[in-house]
């Protein structure tokens, strides 16, 4: 939508009909400026939407040479972007994603670049990865990220370069009501 003259007019629709965009779809939306063109662009699950509707890229996308047929991770239940790596160019974006469906081809938590969905670390031995966040709240350079897995009952901190600074597996849900607050 865009507004004018204080009314919402529609600019365009995304119709999730093919398993690329229901699969990557998500549980929530971010908005940023990804390519710093001045028009931001959304960020829906593993997908990245241009402002004019057309398909930005998947995350896992960038650089595939083996004659690309579609998404490569598949539906992420947490998104979000922040400058992750101070060290490399430009921001990052942390995905963690579910699994178990034909769809779903490789759940876990990904740290991928923000301008092309290119990734530079994942780590999916959890497999589906549920509930999660993004912070900083240690001395260490770089973001904080969490995620735990419902299924497995593995919850893992990792440092902004995929070290896992933390892990444990748990029989309850401490973790969840820390990570739904994010």
């Amino acid at each position: 939508f865009y507004q004018k003259n204080f009314s919402l007019t529609k600019r365009w629709e995304l119709v999730n009909e093919d398993s690329y965009t229901i699969g990557a779809s998500g549980h929530g939306i971010s908005v940023f400026d990804v390519d710093f063109d001045h028009d931001d662009e959304i960020l829906m699950g593993n997908m990245c939407i241009e402002s004019d509707g057309s398909i930005k890229y998947f995350i896992g996308q960038s650089g595939r040479k083996d004659g690309w047929d579609g998404y490569v991770v598949g539906h992420s239940d947490y998104t979000s972007v922040g400058d992750i790596l101070p060290l490399v160019e430009g921001f990052e974006v942390v995905t963690l994603v579910e699994g178990g469906e034909a769809t779903h081809k490789a759940p876990g938590v990904y740290v991928s670049h923000l301008s092309d969905g290119g990734i530079i670390w994942k780590d999916t031995s959890m497999g589906h990865t549920d509930i999660g966040w993004l912070a900083d709240f240690s001395p260490l350079e770089g973001l904080e990220i969490g995620g735990w897995s419902v299924k497995t009952k593995q919850f893992k901190l990792y440092k902004s370069d995929g070290t896992v600074l933390y892990q444990e597996t748990c029989d309850d849900d401490k973790y969840t009501q820390v990570l739904r607050w994010s």
